[in-house]
């Protein structure tokens, strides 16, 4: 289960809340504005962008670098930065790899962009989580999918 949120302390047992215990209790609220606001501290709320440009900051890489190191046109990745263009999962997965992301930060990434996290069951996705974990390249990423018969990461505009 990942968890991205800072939750304050209250006592030595706040810890954010596990997914499947905000889908219980969506389940059987009555008031939705008391849920919303119980919960405040469990939602994302860090957007896609900004995470991106912590990430690259934190990687000292130059965008035209990323863009490079992505596969992904250096005006297109110019224009995610700017917040003209929200990418799809395969661009994000590319972005990951060329910021060499950990698991966590990649699906957190996913997740901020409103796209669906890496999930292990499907056989794409658990090649691309290997390439993640083990640090490889677009390139290489793409290779270990060629060779499960899997469709390609779709880096190209």
């Amino acid at each position: 289960m990942f968890h991205f949120f800072k939750v304050e302390k209250e006592g030595n047992d706040a810890l954010p809340k596990k997914t499947e215990d905000l889908l219980r209790e969506l389940g059987t609220v009555a008031d939705m504005n008391e849920y919303l606001s119980g919960n405040e501290k469990e939602f994302i709320t860090k957007d896609f962008f900004k995470c991106l440009e912590e990430y690259t900051a934190r990687a000292a890489l130059k965008k035209s670098r990323v863009a490079t190191l992505s596969g992904l046109d250096r005006f297109y990745v110019y224009e995610i930065y700017r917040g003209r263009k929200l990418p799809t999962t395969d661009k994000i997965v590319c972005l990951a790899l060329a910021l060499k992301l950990s698991l966590d930060e990649t699906q957190h990434l996913l997740m901020t962009a409103a796209r669906p996290v890496l999930y292990a069951k499907r056989k794409r996705d658990s090649i691309l989580i290997f390439a993640v974990n083990n640090k490889k390249t677009v390139v290489e990423t793409n290779a270990l999918l060629f060779d499960a018969g899997e469709p390609l990461l779709t880096c190209a505009e």
